[in-house]
Order: structure tokens, then C-alpha cells, then sequence
């Protein structure tokens, strides 16, 4: 589709191409820094966005409003996905037109909203996070361990340093975490996590 490659990255070969609209959101995004997980995903629904309509040209993604309407009831209505699913697919689309093709949405988006799922938390005893921890060994078990000792979500597990790890004290130092922050987070004192790295 000819939207799509233009939106697209153009070829390797190329000599100092002309920006896409998709290097263009990516900028956008890099700006407001938003990680690298969130960028691939806003591009990828607006990739999306632009096959559901089958859109050939920049002017088919005018008005905006009923487009990004009736894509957003798509995914309710035909592809049921989950509330948290359509949220995410509507800010790339929001933002494409708002922050990168700067037109500014007139009307509201009245898409049929998806049914939002109630789901009760696994609550597990300490002997059962024992047994499933115990099923680990090495980085794994010690991933594992500092997940359930500090708190920590699982990238920011995975980057921590050593040196990050004060024995005495018992805090982690977190740095760039979700949303760039820092953050200390606190484990028990004599944890195995803390024996494990020191």
C-alpha cells in the first residue's frame, strides 16, 4: 500500500532520505520519553490502523474522528480484546494525528468500548514463592529472588548492577526505571538476595 511505505522507513540505500510520518511519531515519542517497548507498539497499531482501512494516500486519514472510531470497534466488537488492549491501540492513533500531523480532533471518539475484565489476584504463600523459587537455580533463582524480596518489576530486576546492592543499608538503587525514575527500593535485612551479589 502506498501510505504504507510512506510511512514506513525508507530502504538502507538511500542517501539522507526524507523523514516518514513513522519516523516522525517515533521522534515524537523519544521527546516525551517513552520507552522503546511503547514506541514499537505505537507503530505497529498504526501500521495496523492504516491496513484496517486500506488507506492509499495521507488525505484517506481524514476526518479523523470516524476512522479511529470505527477501528477502535473492531477491536471491541469482532476481535473482543481486553479494555487495556483498545486504550493502548488509541493513543498511537491520537497521537499521530495530534502530535505529528497536528490536526487537531474536533469531534469525540464514540467507539464501542470493550468490556473490561475483572481478574482476581493470585495471592501465594510464602512456602509456595519458597517452592517455586527453589525450582530455579542460578540467574534465574536470583531474578526471581529479588522480584519477590524488593518489589521490583522484571527489566529493572535484570539491569540491576551489583554494585547497586548495599549490604548494610539494604536498599537497591534503581536507576531509569518505568517512567525514568530512581528509586530505592527496600529488601529484608540478611535477605538471600543480598548474600547472593555481595
Amino acid at each position: 500500500m502506498r501510505v504504507i511505505s510512506d510511512l514506513r522507513a525508507p530502504p538502507p540505500s538511500t542517501r539522507n532520505p526524507p523523514p516518514t510520518r513513522l519516523d516522525d511519531v517515533r521522534q515524537g515519542l523519544r521527546l516525551h520519553h517513552y520507552s522503546m517497548h511503547t514506541e514499537r507498539s505505537s507503530v505497529e497499531w498504526i501500521v495496523r490502523f492504516v491496513r484496517f482501512h486500506s488507506m492509499r494516500s495521507r488525505e484517506d486519514l481524514f476526518p479523523a474522528e470516524p476512522t479511529i472510531e470505527s477501528c477502535l470497534t473492531d477491536l471491541a466488537v469482532k476481535r473482543i480484546v481486553a479494555a487495556a488492549t483498545q486504550h493502548q491501540a488509541m493513543y498511537p492513533l491520537v497521537f499521530l494525528d495530534t502530535r505529528v500531523l497536528n490536526h487537531a480532533l474536533e469531534g469525540h471518539i464514540n467507539a464501542v468500548r470493550a468490556d473490561k475484565q475483572i481478574n482476581v489476584p493470585v495471592v501465594m504463600t510464602p512456602e509456595a514463592v519458597a517452592a517455586v523459587i527453589s525450582l530455579r537455580d542460578g540467574t534465574t533463582q536470583l531474578v526471581a529472588t529479588r522480584l519477590y524480596e524488593s518489589g521490583l518489576r522484571i527489566m529493572e530486576a535484570v539491569q540491576l548492577r551489583g554494585k547497586a546492592v548495599d549490604g548494610q543499608m539494604t536498599p537497591l538503587t534503581v536507576r531509569a526505571g518505568k517512567g525514568t525514575r530512581t528509586g530505592a527500593p527496600l529488601f529484608p535485612p540478611r535477605s538471600s538476595l543480598c548474600s547472593s551479589i555481595t
